[in-house]
């Protein structure tokens, strides 16, 4: 099935005719400028199939300049292939480096213009109509036209958005004078589009897959947003605890507990003995638990229980003891589809007088420690928001007692990982002081000063042009939405408007997607794509990445895309996102490895496993490839037509 059909591609990023003009005539030509970032794409005029014809000129003073007769252009900077074509081991470094990540987007996401240009060596008199077009050569589809006056000598203009290993034939007419000429994009995936508005927009199709057939182009985009997310607006401190008085007392044990620690940390820097940090340190051996319990329930079902704890129990919570190593300095990392509750581990300890343990702490995501009950460190709500998420992320004070003593560290997973660990702390005594108190700070910012009085509906991100181009150039018909209810606050459907179906399905990311909610978003996802009246699909979430990823390196194995091109299509968001956090190893490695536990050989043959164990059959699977997947493989498919011309 066609999804193109009278739906041609619009390529124009710049009109830069040299001398163009329609109510007067210009002179002095101009070179072609590149497209800027709010540039909008032109839409393209619907027009009949036109045959391929020959270079023909009444004036032999028309000539075409660029693309070179048959050429293969690029559709990709130098920049954006050379990092694609790196091994997927110095990608993977460079995706790491701190230093390269914004040089990396520097490159930009948008895809590289290609300047059409021509030249009339015997200009006219007066100024004279003249007719650029575009055609796709596989179906001799239209796909842009422009007309204009000028009686310039020379014209030219960047088109962008092309299809990746396509055939095109362009034809300019000045006058009388018709020429013709031809040129093939190169193979190189991704196809990036460039829709002012809407960052990290891509085609997902382009690349080859399964039985060497190429994945349609034009039918089903990747993007970020299509509008903003909910705002939300909140209570004031003040304001809160005037509505809510049972707040007011919390508010006021961490503002009392705030001018304590800040004013320990200022006292200790002139007086160590204000916090007296104890020649003690941890043992590497501890006990783990591993209750099942959320982390909702955790201060009325675990919290009690840790209070009244004076030694290590052979059973907490219903979970019996386990033996674990940490190291100092390490950073442990737990199996996340285990994660049915906490990590909860213990340890005893002797002090030699009263005062404070010192040590490092950090984890993924939410936790905290305690010493014989009382709170030490706690992020079970604020959560590790320093990263990357080390041993040394925290300074922990341990409060001990002559004797012995009872620490304990609880640690529940965040969405993309599970890990804990403690280090041995080098700072300056009064650092313990002042982590403390910029964690009870956080808490309050939390407890009493992000609590939402009211939303406000995103504002939609595409207006005038870029919507146009979005509707009747992309031609999208269906919305798929991952985010969550809060993201789409005050939604009603698409913010394409009426004529595009929206589909709400809020989704999980990465190793999320082996769980019960990420399972049930995409076989509600995977239902839409099995409809061939939904296409052309738009999906997405607020980034384009994450959960966008997620659902894009699946749809992509069942297609049959390689591994390493999976990998590549992750990484293109890289184009966009500068920041370090987003990498293989706190991200993909999650969502490639939750896959590893299903039968097959080949990531491509575990997907498929996965997606049949969510209750569909191969034949829905089958379905899938018949729309998505051109008939013919690409290398056959690319030597026709060029026997063809």
């Amino acid at each position: 099935m066609n999804y193109r059909k009278n739906m041609p591609v619009a390529l124009l990023a710049a009109l830069f005719l040299a001398g163009c003009a329609t109510d007067s005539t210009v002179q002095t030509p101009a070179p072609p400028a590149p497209p800027t970032e709010n540039a909008a794409p032109t839409a393209a005029v619907k027009a009949t199939p036109t045959p391929k014809t020959p270079i023909v000129a009444p004036s032999a003073s028309l000539k075409l300049l660029t693309p070179a007769e048959n050429a293969v252009v690029p559709t990709l900077s130098d920049g954006q292939k050379a990092y694609l074509t790196l091994p997927r081991a110095e990608r993977i470094k460079k995706f790491a480096d701190a230093k390269y990540r914004p040089k990396m987007r520097a490159l930009g996401y948008y895809p590289k213009p290609l300047e059409l240009s021509w030249t009339n060596a015997a200009p006219e008199t007066a100024a004279t109509a003249q007719k650029v077009e575009l055609f796709r050569a596989t179906d001799g589809q239209c796909v842009f036209t422009t007309n204009f006056v000028s009686d310039a000598p020379y014209g030219s203009i960047l088109v962008d958005n092309l299809e990746i290993a396509r055939p095109y034939e362009w034809k300019v007419t000045i006058g009388k004078a018709t020429a013709t000429g031809h040129f093939t994009t190169e193979d190189m995936a991704p196809r990036l589009i460039r829709l002012p508005g809407v960052p990290n927009v891509r085609d997902l199709g382009g690349r080859v897959g399964l039985d060497g057939r190429r994945v349609k182009q034009g039918i089903v985009y990747r993007s970020a947003g299509l509008n903003n997310n909910a705002s939300a607006i909140y209570y004031t401190p003040e304001e809160l605890e005037k509505i809510k008085p049972e707040l007011a007392k919390r508010t006021k044990v961490l503002v009392d507990g705030i001018a304590k620690w800040r004013a320990i940390e200022s006292e200790v820097k002139t007086n160590a003995a204000a916090m007296p940090v104890v020649p003690v340190s941890l043992s590497e051996n501890w006990t783990l638990f591993r209750p099942e319990l959320k982390r909702a329930a955790f201060s009325t079902n675990a919290v009690p229980a840790l209070e009244k704890l004076v030694s290590i129990p052979d059973e907490f919570l219903g979970a019996k003891a386990e033996a674990i190593v940490l190291k100092p300095g390490d950073t442990h990392v737990f199996d996340l589809k285990a994660a049915k509750g906490p990590a909860i581990m213990m340890q005893e300890v002797e002090s030699p007088q009263d005062g404070y343990i010192a040590i490092t702490a950090g984890g993924d995501y939410w936790w905290e420690m305690r010493a014989n009950g009382e709170v030490a460190l706690d992020l079970i709500e604020v959560g590790n928001w320093r990263y990357p998420y080390t041993a040394g992320n925290y300074n922990v004070a341990l409060p001990v007692r002559k004797g012995k003593n009872l620490i304990v560290a609880t640690a529940f997973a965040g969405t993309g990982g599970w890990s804990w660990g403690w280090g041995l702390f080098k700072d300056a005594a009064s650092s313990l002081a002042g982590t403390r108190a910029r964690v009870l700070e956080k808490w309050r910012e939390q407890v009493s000063g992000k609590v939402i009085k009211t939303r406000v509906t995103g504002a939609n991100r595409l207006k005038g042009p870029h919507l146009d181009y979005a509707l009747n150039t992309m031609g999208i018909k269906s919305d798929i939405d991952l985010r969550s209810d809060g993201e789409c606050w005050g939604m009603k459907g698409s913010p394409l408007g009426d004529t595009v179906k929206w589909f709400h399905y809020s989704s999980a990311a990465y190793s999320g997607m082996q769980g019960v909610f990420g399972k049930a978003a995409f076989t509600n996802v995977f239902n839409v794509f099995l409809d061939e009246k939904n296409y052309p699909i738009d999906f997405h979430c607020i980034a384009g990445q994450d959960r966008t990823g997620a659902v894009a390196f699946i749809i992509n194995g069942l297609l049959g895309v390689e591994e390493e091109e999976l990998y590549r299509d992750w990484e293109s968001t890289g184009f966009w996102n500068p920041s370090t956090s987003f990498n293989h190893a706190r991200l993909f490695n999650y969502l490639y490895t939750g896959f590893k536990n299903w039968p097959g050989k080949t990531i491509n043959e575990r997907i498929e496993a996965y997606v049949l164990s969510l209750g569909f059959t191969k034949k829905d699977i089958e379905h899938l490839r018949d729309i998505m997947l051109e008939k013919e493989p690409a290398v056959k498919a690319a030597a026709t037509e060029a026997e063809k011309q």
